[in-house]
C-alpha cells in the first residue's frame, strides 16, 4: 500500500480530534479504526471499534498489540481509492510496520505541559507522566516523515496537519 499515512504521538496530542475533522473536511482521505478492548473515552465513539475480548478473539487482524492493559488490533481494510489514515502510538509502530512498508509517519505532538493538562481535563491524569510523554515525543520524531505542533489552537493545528499530509507524496 504505497499512499498510506501513519499518525503517531503521544497521548492527548490530537490524533484522534484532528484526524476525525481532517478526514471530514478531505473526503480523499480515509480513517482506519483500530479495534480495541478498553472502553471508549467520552466523545471517542468513531475512532476506534470497541469491542469485548471475546468479540477481539473472533476477528482477523493484520497485528495485534497488547498495550496499557488492553488490546489493540488492525483488521485487514480497503480504502477504496482514498489515501488510509492509521492512528498508532510510536510504541506499536513496528508491530504494524511490515503491513505499510511505504507508510509515511506524521508525528502530532505538543508541549508536555499541554499533553499533561489535556489528559488531566479529560480524566487521563494517570497516562500524564512528564517522563513518559518526552520520551515517547523524542521516540516519535525520530521515525516521523513530518511534525505537526498541536500546541496551538485546533483551526491552527488543523492546517498544519493538512499542509503536512500535503508535503508527504509530492
Amino acid at each position: 500500500m504505497t499512499h498510506c499515512i501513519v499518525v503517531i504521538g503521544p497521548s492527548g496530542a490530537g490524533k484522534s480530534t484532528l484526524v476525525r475533522e481532517f478526514v471530514r473536511r478531505h473526503p480523499d482521505f480515509e480513517l482506519i479504526r483500530t479495534h480495541t478492548t478498553r472502553p471508549a473515552r467520552p466523545a471517542e465513539s468513531d475512532t476506534h471499534i470497541f469491542v469485548t475480548d471475546e468479540q477481539f478473539e473472533q476477528t482477523e487482524f493484520l497485528g495485534t498489540v497488547d498495550v496499557f492493559g488492553a488490546r489493540y488490533g488492525l483488521a485487514p481494510f480497503a480504502a477504496d481509492g482514498r489515501v488510509p489514515v492509521v492512528l498508532l502510538r510510536v510504541f506499536v509502530l513496528d508491530a504494524f510496520a511490515e503491513f505499510f512498508p511505504d507508510a509515511k509517519v506524521v508525528q502530532l505532538e505538543a508541549p508536555v505541559q499541554v499533553l499533561q493538562t489535556r489528559l488531566t481535563e479529560r480524566g487521563d491524569a494517570d497516562r500524564a507522566d512528564a517522563a513518559a510523554l518526552a520520551a515517547e515525543i523524542e521516540a516519535g520524531r525520530a521515525r516521523a516523515d513530518a511534525v505537526v505542533d498541536t500546541g496551538g489552537s485546533f483551526e491552527e493545528s488543523l492546517e498544519a496537519l493538512a499542509a503536512a499530509f500535503a508535503g508527504l507524496f509530492r
